[in-house]
């Protein structure tokens, strides 16, 4: 049986993946959003789950 261990969710926003193809990352304006997904990619990793599933509105 399956077990939901958490839920993630993030607005959408295009510039987003503008600042990740442009390597912005360490900007001061993207920094903080970029420092807050991390903790979410190590959160993530750290579960060690079997399957994630994403879903999109």
């Amino acid at each position: 049986m399956a077990k939901i261990i958490g839920g993630i969710g993030a607005s959408h926003s295009p510039t987003i993946a503008f600042a990740k193809d442009t390597n912005k990352g360490s900007d001061a304006a993207w920094k903080p959003i970029f420092d807050d997904f991390s903790v979410l990619q190590n959160w993530v990793h750290d579960q060690k789950s079997k399957c994630v599933v994403p879903y999109f509105q």
